[in-house]
């Protein structure tokens, strides 16, 4: 019996550059939050609102509000309150996906978002514990 490797784990940019590619391939509108250097050497990014989801991919009649982590990026409780509330929406789809999640079942997610979880990969425990921490960020899942 030969016992194959399991696949790599894709970095936090290359899983994040394949949901855009699925999302682009199911005809879906994709923005994409950048971070961005200031001249002092301060990290911000191109929005006024803190938390914002990594993608916004709209599209077969729903947005999707996705928050790329590496597989063991922290998440900021400003981006959990921020994904829970868009989660209200019955049209919204909100995810918090890392490159350990399963691509295809994600993929599957794009090709039918109304029938994709509405919220995937946090839930009120999760947003609990980051607002319970000092530094207001969890790993947990």
């Amino acid at each position: 019996m030969t016992v194959s490797a399991p696949p790599p784990v894709l970095s936090e940019a290359e899983f994040q550059r394949a949901l855009i590619d699925r999302f682009k391939e199911c005809g879906y509108l994709v923005n994409r939050v950048y971070r961005l250097r200031t001249q002092s050497g301060a990290w911000l990014t191109s929005t006024t609102l803190k938390g914002l989801p990594d993608l916004m991919a709209v599209g077969r009649s729903c947005t999707v509000w996705t928050e790329v982590k590496s597989a063991v990026g922290a998440v900021s409780a400003e981006q959990l309150v921020v994904l829970d509330a868009f989660a209200e929406i019955e049209t919204n789809r909100c995810w918090l996906v890392r490159p350990t999640d399963d691509l295809q079942a994600i993929a599957n997610w794009i090709q039918d978002p109304l029938s994709a979880p509405r919220r995937f990969g946090f839930d009120a425990g999760t947003l609990g514990a980051a607002l319970r921490t000092k530094s207001g960020k969890t790993t947990r899942r």
